[in-house]
């Protein structure tokens, strides 16, 4: 959503009001997440129906939008120049994410498995935000 630098600049210009800013970043994110995948849920069970299996890989590939909101905490290692637990998060989640893709290719299993690794690299990142924040 390009929140990124703008988050960091309120949150170093008001340090006072971090929590409030990263608050409402997060709920903002949510939100917006929430209603496109909702527009996406709409749009599958339209084009594609509800009992399709193309329905099932647009559930799980676009939950992948909700478990983004997780990156707001990247905001707040980078704004006390930690970001070497984000970046170290992002590089294991990638490394593990294309390795498994490509044994998926190598097996020739289908379009399923590759749309829950990118699931999973998700669900391990905010798992990961959340580990370091806690």
């Amino acid at each position: 959503m390009g929140l990124s630098g703008l988050i960091v600049r309120e949150i170093v210009k008001k340090p006072d009001e971090r929590g409030l800013v990263l608050g409402t970043t997060f709920i903002l994110k949510l939100v917006g997440m929430s209603v496109g995948y909702v527009g996406l849920l709409i749009y599958g069970s339209i084009h594609e129906g509800i009992n399709s299996i193309e329905f099932l890989l647009i559930v799980i590939a676009g939950s992948t939008l909700i478990l983004s909101c997780f990156d707001v905490i990247d905001y707040w290692f980078q704004l006390f120049v930690q970001s070497k637990y984000v970046s170290l998060a992002n590089l294991v989640g990638l490394s593990v994410s294309s390795v498994t893709k490509l044994l998926f290719m190598f097996f020739g299993l289908s379009l399923t498995f590759f749309i829950s690794a990118n699931f999973f690299k998700q669900l391990h990142l905010a798992q990961f935000y959340y580990s370091f924040t806690y």
